[in-house]
This record gives C-alpha cells, structure tokens and sequence, in this order.
C-alpha cells in the first residue's frame, strides 16, 4: 500500500509541475491527472498510516480515518464475509456497525480465525 501511495503522488505531482511550468499546453488533463492521482494518493497514505485495529479473546477494536473508531464484542459478531472485488471481509455485528478488514491489513486471518471461535454465529 505504501508503493501504491507513492505512485500517486508520484503521478500527481508530475503533471502538477509541468501544468505550472507551461500552463498554456493541455491545461485540463493536467489538472485532472493531478486531483485525480492527489486523492488517490491522500486516500492511500490514510490507510496506511492511520488504519489500526487490535482484538482479543472478547472483541475488536478498530479505527479508520474514513469511520472512526469501533468497538465490538465477539459473541455479538452476527455475520463474517468477504468481498473478493474489494479484497476485504466485513464483520457485521448486532449493534449494526461494521468493520470492514482488508486482505492486506497485516493479522487479518488471525482476527478472523479469533472471532469463528469466539462468536456464535
């Protein structure tokens, strides 16, 4: 995920220099290649840097840039699946809140594994 945030910023920061040193050439590609990949890249430093999660043998907690920080318990763990267009599972629980891990978030088999044995779903 870090490469994949550098690469962003990479692509929007060249045609950010070269919409500013001759900005009478292809001025709105220029644009939309650097809003277009600055998201990108604003969206995938947030993931790597301010994801975090921990669990135990009683619940998870988790926090994301995007939805806050949530807390659940196992035993109130209704349902666990996955996405595989998104690469993620998302834990559905009784409150209604979801946490949503993603395949590349480092421990996620582990949590996964955690909450088949603790829940009773």
């Amino acid at each position: 995920m870090w490469l994949l945030a550098i690469a962003c910023l990479a692509f929007a920061v060249l045609p950010g220099i070269a919409l500013f040193s001759d900005p009478e050439k292809q001025f709105w590609p220029k644009l939309a290649l650097l809003v277009g990949f600055g998201i990108g890249a604003i969206y995938c430093f947030g993931e790597v840097a301010l994801v975090r999660g921990t669990y135990d043998q009683e619940g998870i907690e988790f926090y994301t840039p995007w939805t806050g920080k949530k807390k659940e318990r196992w035993k109130d763990l209704e349902s666990a699946e996955l996405n595989d267009w998104c690469s993620w599972y998302t834990l559905t629980f009784k409150s209604g809140s979801r946490i949503r891990l993603s395949r590349y978030l480092g421990g996620h088999m582990s949590a996964l594994e955690k909450a088949e044995v603790q829940s009773e779903f």
